[in-house]
C-alpha cells in the first residue's frame, strides 16, 4: 500500500539527461564531477538525477555553450543550495553593506554593460549556428537537405531552358496555391 501523502520526486535517468542536453557520456560524467553532483540511486540501484541536480547540470551546459568552457561557471543562487541532496544555506551578507556597495557604482553604466552582455548571449546561439553553417560542405548535409540542394541546383542549372524551368515552377506554385485554398 502506498502512502497518499508521499512526494513524488522526478527521476531523470542519465540517458534522458544526456539526450535532452545533447551530451556524450564522457561530457555528462565530467560535468557531474565538475559540479560535485553524485547521482541518486533508486530502490533497484539505478542512477538518476533529481530535478534540482538536472537544472544545475543544464545551467552548466548553457554556460559551456555560451563561453566554451566550464571555467567561470557560477552556480545560480536558487540551485546552489541543492547539491547531492544536501540543503546548504547560502551565505547572506547584511543588506546595509550591499546598499553601501551599490552606491559606489554608476548603476546606469552597469545596466548598460549587462544589457550588452545579455544581448550577446541571446544571439550567441545564432552566431554559432551561422558559423557552423558557413563551414558545412555538401557532404556534411543530411540526405533530405542534399535532396533540396539538388532540386534547387537542377532548377537553376544553366543547361536547362529558362522557359521550361519557369513553366515547371509556375505550375508547381499554382498547385500549391490551389491546395492551400481548398
Amino acid at each position: 500500500m502506498t502512502n497518499q501523502n508521499s512526494v513524488v520526486v522526478p527521476q531523470i535517468r542519465p540517458e534522458q539527461a544526456m539526450e535532452q542536453l545533447g551530451l556524450k557520456k564522457d561530457a555528462y560524467y565530467d560535468d557531474l564531477k565538475f559540479l560535485g553532483i553524485k547521482a541518486n540511486r533508486d530502490s533497484d540501484g539505478k542512477s538518476y538525477l533529481d530535478e534540482a541536480q538536472f537544472q544545475l547540470l543544464a545551467a552548466l551546459r548553457q554556460h559551456v555553450t555560451e563561453i566554451g568552457k566550464r571555467d567561470g561557471f557560477q552556480m545560480p543562487g536558487e540551485l546552489a543550495t541543492v547539491v547531492n541532496g544536501d540543503m546548504a544555506q547560502p551565505e547572506q551578507e547584511p543588506v546595509q553593506a550591499e546598499t553601501h556597495q551599490a552606491e559606489q557604482f554608476d548603476i546606469q553604466a552597469i545596466i548598460s554593460e549587462a544589457a550588452e552582455l545579455a544581448g550577446s548571449r541571446m544571439t550567441m546561439r545564432e552566431q554559432v549556428v551561422n558559423a557552423i553553417a558557413e563551414q558545412l560542405s555538401y557532404d556534411d548535409l543530411p540526405p533530405a537537405v542534399q535532396a533540396k540542394v539538388q532540386s534547387v541546383r537542377a532548377a537553376a542549372d544553366p543547361k536547362a531552358q529558362p522557359r521550361q524551368v519557369a513553366t515547371a515552377l509556375l505550375s508547381q506554385w499554382r498547385q500549391q496555391r490551389t491546395a492551400v485554398a481548398a
